[in-house]
């Protein structure tokens, strides 16, 4: 695979690096550290920034604002975000999640009244898709939408939201026709969060931060603000697959996260020895450079795939099984060689390396965010090896 860069690409990626080397200086980087989840560290300023240079809307048609680039781009705009841990949950629901889905299944009407904001980072989305007993098994939910008028009324209890108490705006999945069979008879809603009858509380979380239940009693949402036709909320739902989704951002951020635990065992010592002359130490580096090298070249196969037109579906659960399963592994590597001072949290200022492989190691524990380990080897086994579902 040749992954050298056309001279556009490479200076766009330039450009980028440059933005990011002035940006996120070691203040702001201690700062983020302290924020919620491992992988959730968010900043409004900071993704208007990203905003003010288009960078939000890259892949989008020049009539919605945006520059009909590639998704290429994107790939190197997500990947050099993940090599400098540059905050991205501000906006990445709302640009991964909801903006390709409005491109492909919205109005016209809805496309010039969500996208703008997207692109400015002016709204934040968060998923209300995960529900008591509809978890992986997401065409389980039962939060209905009943139509009234110009208007659904929607009831039921979205759990597990990690962005649910700074969302303005709400993803939200709900039933439409109960009496349809599964996978049918759901519809797709943006919900203004400060809608009447919209209640968030927190759940606090081992890994220092926390996720949110959403109570919906009675709350109305405009017809209009349902994406797609009625009961095919799931095909909105899986549209997804569209987007530039190879997880090339985490693949960076943990291979940033090797290069500080380098670092490391450069300067410091045990019982007298330079950490990285300790064979443990060395043969552990070795494996994870090569591991998350490996993932990288995953990711770009990816892109690749959808630079040739293709939705791949299969290979993105290929990457998100083998990066999840990877988390635990590295972050025990991790405080291994730093030792106790690893366990310290991010907000004690005697952590190590801002306390991210303590927050790493937390968040690992929990196999489920984002659809489990078992969905993913699920979908590799029956449609990338065809295996029977019996």
């Amino acid at each position: 695979m040749d992954l050298s860069l056309e001279p556009e690409l490479s200076a766009f990626q330039a450009e980028v690096a440059a933005f990011l080397h002035a940006e996120m200086a070691p203040d702001f980087l201690a700062e983020l550290a302290t924020q919620e989840a491992a992988e959730g560290n968010w900043s409004e300023p900071f993704s208007r920034k990203l905003a003010e240079r288009g960078w939000l809307s890259l892949s989008w048609p020049t009539q919605y604002g945006g520059a009909a680039k590639p998704l290429s781009y994107v790939a190197v705009l997500n990947e050099q975000l993940g090599h400098f841990r540059a905050p991205t949950g501000w906006h990445a629901i709302a640009t991964e999640w909801v903006a390709m889905p409005l491109l492909r299944f919205g109005t016209e009407d809805q496309k010039h009244r969500f996208l703008p904001p997207i692109a400015r980072a002016d709204h934040c989305y968060g998923p209300a898709f995960t529900e008591p007993e509809a978890g992986s098994d997401l065409a389980n939910i039962r939060t209905r939408a009943e139509r009234d008028g110009d208007d659904y009324i929607l009831n039921g209890l979205k759990v597990f939201s990690t962005e649910g108490h700074r969302a303005s705006h709400l993803w939200l999945l709900a039933v439409t026709d109960p009496k349809a069979d599964r996978h049918r008879g759901m519809s797709m809603f943006i919900l203004d969060r400060a809608s009447p009858g919209v209640t968030v509380k927190g759940v606090a979380t081992i890994n220092h931060g926390r996720v949110n239940d959403i109570y919906l009693d009675n709350v109305r949402v405009p017809a209009s603000n349902r994406v797609g036709l009625e009961n095919d909320g799931w095909r909105v739902a899986m549209s997804t697959l569209n987007i530039e989704r190879s997880g090339i951002y985490h693949v960076a951020f943990r291979r940033s996260m090797l290069d500080d635990l380098i670092a490391f065992a450069r300067r410091n010592r045990r019982r007298g020895t330079p950490l990285i002359e300790l064979g443990w130490v060395r043969r552990g580096i070795a494996f994870w450079a090569t591991e998350f090298e490996a993932q990288r070249m995953l990711s770009w196969h990816i892109v690749w795939l959808q630079g040739l037109g293709e939705e791949p579906s299969v290979d993105p659960s290929v990457q998100s099984l083998r990066m999840r399963m990877s988390q635990h592994p590295f972050a025990c590597f991790g405080l291994e060689v730093l030792g106790m001072p690893g366990q310290l949290a991010p907000s004690c200022a005697w952590a190590p390396l801002l306390g991210q492989f303590e927050k790493l190691y937390l968040t690992s524990c929990s196999q489920h965010s984002g659809g489990t380990t078992e969905i993913q080897k699920n979908i590799i086994a029956t449609r990338g090896l065809g295996l029977p579902r019996d």
